[in-house]
Formats: structure tokens, sequence, C-alpha cells
């Protein structure tokens, strides 16, 4: 099974879940807008930490961002509110903590 591609220009498409990509690549936009906003990474930050994209690419896909910021955004929030609610869920489960505290004990030991 192929999956649909719809071009939106010339460096992003949109995948067949309807996110937007760079073209030929199948990075999602909304990662590279995630590292722009949370960690105010400029384009070169962005081009140092994905080398496999080209300059133009990050251009693209960040100018497909501000075009569709609230939209993005509003994504972006959601994982934030996802991933926040996981880390929460996390601290109150034993198995993590057994697992926090024999890492700690591994580490004391090897000191």
């Amino acid at each position: 099974m192929t999956a649909t591609v719809k071009t939106v220009s010339p460096l992003i498409a949109l995948n067949d879940r309807g996110r937007a990509v760079i073209a030929g690549t199948g990075f999602k936009v909304h990662v590279l807008a995630g590292y722009h906003r949370f960690e105010d990474m400029s384009a070169d930050k962005l081009a140092e930490a994905f080398p496999h994209l080209t300059k133009a690419q990050i251009y693209a896909a960040l100018a497909y961002y501000y075009l569709n910021k609230a939209e993005i955004d509003a994504e972006l929030n959601r994982f934030q509110a996802e991933h926040k609610a996981a880390l929460k869920e996390q601290a109150n489960d034993p198995f993590v903590e057994r697992l926090r505290k024999a890492k700690a004990q591994k580490r004391a030991s090897s000191a």
C-alpha cells in the first residue's frame, strides 16, 4: 500500500494523515515548529540539529508553520499536555519508581 501525498509547495507536502511534511522526506513540519517554538531554535540551529535537511527545506517548513500557526500551535499544545500527563502518570507508577531506585543504586555503586 502506497501512502498518498498531496503537494502543498515544492518543499512541503501533506501525508496521508493530513500532516505537513517536508516533501520527499516524511519529516513532519510540526517537529521543527516545536523545536523552533519551545527551544527557541533558529533556522541555523535547526540546520545544525538536522543536517539531513537543507536550509531551504527548514525555511519552507517554518514558513508553512507561520502560515498555519494557530492550527500547528494547537497541535503542539495538545502534544505538550499529553506529554505532561504521561510524566505525571509515570511519577506515580511503582514500577518506574523501582527503576529509578535501581538506576540510582547502580550509579552510586560505580562511583
